[in-house]
């Protein structure tokens, strides 16, 4: 095997497979006929001619998931979706064409609903390490679902109710804006020195500067609410990210970081602050 995917973990290999899947799929889209045209061509084929959908759909890199999807949504006049046929296969009459519907959603790796449930179980989980871990060092904070529920808008997993300082690391230096234009606050006899956090925000997935760049409008929201901030890719990133930042607005890591203070001074290190004994 080698070296490079032996020190790669296979959730970051994973993550960045669908994401390079749904940038495929993006381009087929646009290259791919898939009008009304060729929808009823494949209809025909199918019914009148007794082909395979399941062959069929090889011809088309679209993804088995997007191809059964457009399929029902034509014939059945969008009254039948994926769910429906799920949750009640029997709805198509036709054995073979249920078959192969029923295979063609159930396989894709990318795009079929059981993939949707994982990730959403899977970003549910690194948010809540998160906030135990901010919670093990005794940080004031709001969660996002917090936040919804007085109404605010454009809301991160976590909110600083009290700002912290945040140690800069290698990464941070690789970004001139980071060296230059950041207020920084270095303590005594530690050797490290801090920028101020307001928010986090989690985001359980492997990120190249392509999907940090579809997070930017994000993450520049929360700049423009709530001032600067951590986002992190708990599969990890890219060094290009770190040197592309175009501020200091935003503070990438790949991890947890282990160095905070207070704002009093103190370090955040699971004792209880001075100012919450």
């Amino acid at each position: 095997m080698p070296i490079f995917f032996m020190l790669v973990d296979i959730d970051a290999l994973s993550s960045y497979y669908n994401q390079l899947f749904v940038r495929h799929l993006k381009t087929e889209l646009r290259r791919v006929d898939i009008s009304p045209q060729a929808l009823n061509s494949i209809a025909y084929r199918v019914e009148k001619n007794g082909e395979s959908l399941l062959q069929i759909s090889k011809e088309y890199k679209l993804g088995t998931f997007k191809v059964a999807k457009s399929y029902l949504e034509y014939v059945y006049n969008n009254q039948v979706q994926p769910s429906t046929v799920l949750s009640d296969p029997e709805i198509i009459k036709s054995v073979e064409l249920r078959k192969d519907i029923l295979k063609l959603l159930r396989d894709d790796p990318v795009c079929s609903y059981e993939v949707d449930i994982i990730k959403e179980c899977l970003g549910r989980e690194y948010e809540n390490l998160l906030i135990k871990m901010l919670t093990e060092r005794h940080m004031c904070f709001e969660t996002e679902s917090e936040l919804r529920s007085r109404g605010k808008p454009k809301t991160p997993d976590i909110l600083f109710q009290i700002p912290m300082g945040l140690a800069r690391n290698e990464y941070d230096k690789m970004s001139p804006y980071l060296n230059t234009t950041s207020k920084t606050t270095e303590m005594e006899g530690s050797g490290k020195d801090y920028v101020v956090i307001n928010w986090i925000d989690s985001k359980a997935m492997f990120a190249d500067i392509i999907t940090f760049d579809e997070h930017l409008e994000q993450l520049r929201a929360y700049n423009n609410r709530y001032g600067r901030g951590l986002v992190i890719y708990w599969h990890g990133c890219t060094e290009e990210i770190y040197s592309k930042l175009r501020d200091d607005m935003i503070i990438v890591r790949d991890s947890f970081p282990d160095h905070w203070i207070f704002p009093t001074g103190e370090l955040a290190d699971g004792n209880v602050p001075m100012f919450l004994s």
